[in-house]
């Protein structure tokens, strides 16, 4: 689906007036921001209910969707988000955990159970209720950052297929991405040269060079969408930054 509220590759306004949008009156612009939101979102979701309550990839998947319908689309969230509150993800965060333990709960009164039921839920209502807030944090902002990364690569290989220049994306991952996202050793300039029929290794050079321009330029553009203001920009470049040298 095309992206009609971005304005040349970034929203033009802040997220917050993009979750405004979110909760409006039904209309394509609010389809378009709801779209974005849940794509942006839900992975991060689902990875956080796997790994904090140890859900199987269909229960997690029921939960999300689940929180979706009733609180997103049925009760309007959206409607309730506000800058007072801090950051949306952390709003975002606090109701997606308060709506699983209410499910679980009820789940545990057997009035309602997703296929297969729940994981150890007695010991998942435990480790909700005694854990640290932000550990939860820890766990979805991991999430989040790995979709944020998994843009930036997607819209990098988008554009170098735009500007029929394959090579540039084969060289970029085969030199700095695969190293990150698969812990392969980076390729060997020669090797790249010779299977790309580049002229030499100085090509391969420059051309990583201009790969990895590209990424930063696309990564600093998804980070710009979620955040609210300069500060929270640079704080989440920082953090960002710092999850993928890692």
């Amino acid at each position: 689906m095309e992206r009609r509220i971005l304005n040349g590759g970034r929203f033009a306004t802040t997220q917050w007036s993009i979750v405004r949008t979110a909760s409006s009156a039904p209309d394509p612009a609010r389809l378009d921001a709801l779209d974005y939101l849940l794509r942006c979102y839900c992975p991060a979701l689902v990875e956080y209910v796997k790994r904090q309550f140890r859900f199987d990839e269909d229960q997690a998947n029921d939960m999300v969707h689940g929180f979706v319908e009733d609180r997103v689309l049925t009760k309007n969230l959206l409607a309730h988000a506000s800058e007072d509150r801090g950051k949306f993800r952390t709003f975002l965060l606090q109701s997606f955990r308060s709506y699983t333990l209410d499910q679980i709960r009820f789940s545990q009164r057997h009035i309602r159970s997703p296929r297969g039921g729940f994981t150890t839920l007695d010991q998942a209502c435990d480790e909700f209720d005694t854990a640290n807030p932000q550990d939860h944090q820890a766990v979805f902002d991991d999430g989040f950052a790995r979709q944020v990364i998994a843009e930036a690569i997607h819209r990098t290989h988008q554009k170098c297929l735009a500007d029929n220049a394959p090579e540039i994306w084969e060289i970029l991952y085969a030199r700095a991405l695969a190293p990150h996202l698969e812990e392969l050793p980076p390729e060997e300039y020669s090797v790249l040269a010779k299977e790309l029929e580049l002229k030499d290794m100085a090509e391969a050079h420059n051309k990583l060079a201009s790969g990895k321009r590209m990424f930063k330029k696309f990564f600093k553009m998804v980070v710009e969408e979620f955040a609210a203001d300069e500060n929270e920009l640079e704080e989440e470049l920082r953090y960002l930054r710092g999850f993928f040298d890692s």
